[in-house]
């Protein structure tokens, strides 16, 4: 096994020569014979090893398990770190499961000691058949292709040298060290659905297939090294055609039903982990949902777990949660200069002497016929506007409509007035009439995202 090890972690590319790896060690057989094997490299390959050991406070032995670790460690002479931590009075109804907020503590510890201790990877003692039970718990859940590519070998610090081990080959493994372990009496509790499908599911499954677990573990290493592909595909599809948006992520809708809907999929799985830190509670039949009314014409918006989805014109935005909503603060133009708004945007105001500014971002009025100051203000009911290029007058709710301005922006809409009259509606749409002549002075305005710009 020492030699399958080694070979493993050179053809994978797990450990390199000089590597500082922290182990996290609970006290099971699955980890204290990680770190025996690694142990064992420790001198050839010059490896820097500490332990990491959580108690969680679950249990009532937890406190005899981390004595056993700091025993292990002694007598190894690996320095060894502990966090002790009452899981149970950190938990709070309504926040997800006892043993969800125990792994999130315990990720949360190894990557901060690891930083602390500049490791250069954090080793975990997951191996075959934790891959194998991970499966079928995905699939249960109902999980995609990504999901049931499970484990990976290494997920950035994180390596897992053990994947293609068995609980059982690594028993044997410490009984021929003669190294004992701790036993979890919580592993063969069976309200919790992984020990049934350890206990009760997978013997089943075997009966049909004695390989089994290979079998699944196979099957999430080959779906791995395609997730690694797509994930190619996924991330330069976001380089081009997805943008900052306020509190997540805005994607190009016409671009988005171009994609076949493998890649769609995953875009918008990949969108959903950068804008929530984590996939965690998103399944495949939210992304299903997402994509289906993508084709749908129309704004909408979607509730998901810890985010929102919705649909603004030609934008798809990616969200933690609507913004909320806002008003804008009226001010006067009474002068040359740079306005700051509420809405964190800015309105520069400036007098020419001809007409020349192109783009959405600015408009051009007579100095001639309308006069400083000019008002600016957020949109109240009534609200009408003489479009250019229009004979007649349109409301200003259905220009926002029709130009896609997303609901939940429309109140930061900055609308400049002379008097009562609109002259523009910035950004979007300036008034007929008031146009520029040859020879009168030009009312130059322009929206800025900065006062830098």
């Amino acid at each position: 096994m020492e030699k399958r090890f080694e070979s493993l972690l050179r053809a994978r590319g797990l450990l390199r020569a000089g590597d500082s790896v922290l182990v996290a060690v609970s006290g099971g057989a699955d980890s204290v014979a990680l770190l025996c094997l690694l142990l064992g490299l420790r001198e050839r390959w010059g490896l820097s090893i500490a332990v990491a050991h959580m108690d969680h406070g679950l249990r009532a032995q937890s406190a005899g398990d981390s004595d056993f670790v700091r025993d292990l460690c002694l007598r190894f002479e690996v320095p060894f770190h502990v966090r002790e931590i009452s899981i149970p009075d950190l938990h709070r109804p309504g926040l997800g499961g006892v043993e969800a907020l125990a792994r999130a503590e315990r990720r949360r510890f190894l990557f901060d000691l690891a930083h602390q201790q500049g490791c250069s990877c954090i080793a975990l003692g997951h191996h075959r058949d934790d891959q194998a039970e991970t499966v079928v718990h995905r699939l249960l859940r109902g999980s995609g292709a990504s999901g049931l590519a499970a484990m990976r070998p290494r997920s950035g610090l994180l390596i897992r040298p053990l994947l293609e081990f068995g609980r059982s080959e690594i028993r044997q493994y410490l009984a021929s060290k003669g190294e004992s372990f701790v036993e979890d009496e919580s592993n063969r509790d069976l309200r919790f659905t992984r020990n049934r499908i350890r206990h009760e599911l997978l013997p089943l499954l075997r009966d049909y297939n004695p390989r089994i677990d290979i079998h699944l573990s196979a099957l999430a290493d080959r779906l791995g090294v395609e997730e690694d592909f797509w994930q190619q595909q996924v991330d330069a599809w976001l380089e081009k055609s997805g943008c900052a948006a306020e509190g997540g992520l805005g994607l190009d809708v016409a671009a988005l039903l171009e994609l076949h809907m493998a890649l769609r999929l995953r875009v918008l799985r990949e969108s959903l982990r950068r804008v929530r830190g984590s996939l965690s509670g998103i399944e495949a039949v939210h992304l299903d949902s997402v994509a289906l009314r993508l084709e749908a014409r129309g704004d909408w918006s979607m509730d998901l777990p810890a985010s929102v989805v919705l649909r603004s014109g030609g934008q798809l935005l990616v969200l933690r949660q609507i913004p909320a909503l806002q008003r804008l603060e009226p001010l006067v133009m009474d002068a040359e200069g740079l306005y700051e708004l509420s809405s964190g945007e800015w309105l520069r105001l400036s007098l020419e002497h001809a007409p020349g500014a192109k783009g959405g971002q600015f408009a051009e009025f007579d100095a001639g016929s309308c006069f400083l100051p000019f008002r600016v203000r957020g949109r109240v009911p009534g609200d009408r506007l003489r479009p250019s290029g229009m004979m007649g007058h349109k409301s200003l709710k259905d220009l926002l409509i029709e130009q896609r301005v997303p609901r939940y922006r429309r109140d930061l809409v900055p609308l400049v007035c002379f008097g009562e009259e609109l002259l523009w509606v910035a950004g979007v749409r300036r008034c007929e009439g008031y146009w520029p002549k040859a020879g009168a002075g030009v009312w130059r305005l322009e929206l800025v995202a900065s006062a830098k710009t």
